[in-house]
């Protein structure tokens, strides 16, 4: 297109035009404006810890270098639930974001951790040394909040496992209440 074209379909703005003159909503809430488990599909926009589709495409790299390598690989799946379940928890908000800044405290490098869910969060342990009893309980330690009840349960890597089975088997294990 030449420029003569771009002028014409260009929107112009008169000369006192300001942004600050636009109408503004006064006391936005979190709820009016972010869904509480939305993402861009790379991380979790409340978070910013990897999104789901993120953490399952980095569950089948990760799966495909164990096969080869032979490392270990522990998965573990977190469930902070409110108490009160009909009753409006003021600031949850604060609450899992509280939650996802103990995991990076607890995690190193090699390990990924993501938000699943509303309440539900998957961290990939990539050593055989790390029990996950003492990695939770390290992880309650760092965060303790009296309206939230803090669930986990785990399973290894097993030869042979494929992502999804993995993920079954990990839905299907115990649920630990410390």
């Amino acid at each position: 297109m030449d420029s003569i074209s771009n002028r014409e379909n260009a929107i112009v703005l008169p000369p006192d035009f300001s942004a600050l003159s636009l109408a503004m909503k006064r006391n936005l809430s979190s709820s009016t404006y972010l869904d509480p488990v939305s993402h861009d599909g790379v991380h979790d926009a409340l978070t910013f810890l990897p999104a789901p589709p993120y953490f399952y495409e980095y569950l089948y790299r990760e799966i495909a270098i164990i096969e080869r390598n032979e490392r270990p690989l522990i998965l573990m799946k977190f469930l902070i639930e409110p108490i009160q379940q009909n009753a409006i928890i003021r600031d949850y908000e604060i609450s899992i974001i509280n939650f996802a800044k103990a995991i990076n405290k607890s995690i190193r490098k090699s390990d990924f951790a993501a938000r699943i869910g509303r309440y539900e969060f998957m961290l990939a342990l990539s050593t055989e040394n790390k029990s996950p009893d003492e990695f939770a309980n390290r992880l309650l330690t760092l965060w303790r909040d009296e309206e939230f009840l803090f669930s986990y349960s785990s399973t290894p890597y097993l030869a042979g496992d494929g992502a999804l089975s993995i993920l079954r088997r990990l839905d299907g294990e115990e649920v630990y209440r410390p």
